[in-house]
């Protein structure tokens, strides 16, 4: 498996619903191994098998459900990843009523928070 993980900034989510739609979408494509969309960002975090699908495949999927992509929207700021993984519903059960000490960032590979 070759898993890669892309972040992009979706348009035209107007409520919380259709980052749900945008979300279950992805989620239901084989390949996709994790899809979380936030609706305040307008971002998605997907987390895919390389081998069985590709980023234009990814972002056709958001498009194909009604939305389009900021092509330029490739995160690369560790504020922002963070601020997305915080966002996160898997995330936040192992973050709730706990510090963060410390975030540790590798561009493009993995977040990771020590509590």
């Amino acid at each position: 498996m070759n898993q890669k993980k892309l972040i992009i900034k979706i348009t035209g989510m107007t409520c919380a619903s259709c980052a749900l739609n945008n979300e279950r979408a992805l989620a239901k494509t084989k390949g996709i191994l994790n899809a979380n969309v936030n609706f305040a960002s307008k971002k998605a975090l997907v987390e895919y098998d390389a081998d069985i699908l590709g980023e234009e495949t990814v972002k056709k999927i958001i498009r194909d459900n009604g939305y389009d992509i900021e092509e330029s929207s490739k995160l690369k700021v560790q504020g922002e990843v963070e601020e997305l993984a915080k966002a996160s519903e898997k995330i936040q059960k192992y973050l709730e009523g706990k510090e963060i000490k410390k975030a540790i960032y590798v561009e493009g590979k993995l977040i990771n928070f020590v509590v």
